[in-house]
């Protein structure tokens, strides 16, 4: 089966992307924001397994975001919403291929697995719907040109699923749909994201030393005596012998995510499979999965607190977690 996703995209001009967005942000931050979604949407599709068109709404790029090597370009047709998403449909199938999704780039939930999904599901049913929690849809897939979903629509209302789906109906196609998700439209929206986004998330922050009451002593002693040469990177610039110093302290405060500081003995009972990975380390867990945000030869390369914090800052701000603190 020939495969093919198609992903619409706007060129980022400042007031002509995320429109309303921009009444409350800003058009500088709503481009900001736009950018974000738009390097989510390359993320999520780079790796799938099959052909990839970027379509844009006003002119081609050849060299952006969007490789040459990984992703055809082509631009969007038509007068409204509607017909330009037609024109791609209807260009992607003349073209041969017998599978083609559609997708913007509006929607941080989206997955790959989701989009791998479509296509799964494409294989043995006519129609495939990706639902927006606003009324629209972030996804849809056919397996052949269907002219009457992209007729009669009210685009960019709250009409979209429905009228999209009554035009399956009456075209005697049936449609699975997939789950829930929701588009990024205006500030609310970014906002709602980037709490669920904290609500999920966890800074692991782990130790290169051992939890015992052996290990504690020895360390204080090492810290009090040679705090030059003690092997912690991470614990020599956040804590004194005292304990935690309060500009760490309050800076762990601000952070929308949930923390955990573990040792290396109790990092290794609870991640098995990363229990070699060099220490002391941060790491940003989320939904199933566990990923290395500073590593011990960036930590070790740190002299201040100061700079410990400017560099996870700055990394935060790559993954939306970012925005209870300031760099």
């Amino acid at each position: 089966m020939k495969k093919a996703l198609i992903i619409f995209v706007k060129n980022s001009v400042p007031g002509q992307v995320k429109t309303r967005l921009a009444k409350t942000t800003g058009p500088a931050r709503a481009l900001e924001i736009y950018e974000r979604l738009l390097r989510h949407t390359n993320t999520i599709t780079q790796v799938l397994d099959c052909d990839k068109w970027v379509f844009y709404a006003d002119e081609i790029i050849k060299d952006d975001r969007w490789d040459n090597k990984t992703y055809c370009k082509a631009l969007q047709q038509g007068k409204d919403l509607g017909e330009r998403m037609r024109h791609a449909f209807q260009t992607l199938f003349e073209k041969g291929y017998s599978s083609v999704v559609i997708i913007g780039s509006d929607c941080m939930e989206l997955s790959s697995s989701i989009i791998e999904g479509a296509f799964a599901r494409l294989s043995r049913q006519e129609v495939y719907i990706g639902p927006s929690a606003d009324g629209g849809y972030y996804l849809l897939g056919l397996t052949a040109m269907h002219n009457r979903l992209f007729q009669d629509i009210s685009w960019s209302t709250d009409k979209v699923l429905l009228q999209t789906e009554e035009r399956c109906r009456e075209s005697g196609l049936q449609i699975l749909h997939g789950p829930i998700l929701h588009d990024i439209d205006d500030e609310e929206d970014w906002k709602n994201y980037l709490r669920t986004r904290a609500a999920s998330s966890t800074l692991v922050f782990v130790y290169n030393a051992d939890s015992d009451l052996f290990s504690t002593l020895t360390d204080y002693v090492h810290k009090l005596l040679s705090p030059a040469t003690y092997a912690c990177s991470l614990c020599a610039l956040t804590h004194h012998h005292a304990g935690m110093r309060k500009a760490w302290k309050d800076f762990v405060a601000s952070l929308p995510c949930k923390t955990l500081f573990l040792h290396k003995d109790q990092f290794g009972k609870l991640y098995p499979v990363y229990k070699e990975t060099g220490l002391p380390a941060i790491f940003l867990a989320g939904k199933n999965q566990l990923r290395l945000l500073l590593p011990a030869a960036m930590l070790n390369e740190l002299r201040t607190l100061e700079e410990l914090i400017h560099a996870l800052q700055t990394h935060l701000q790559q993954h939306d977690l970012d925005h209870y603190t300031s760099v």
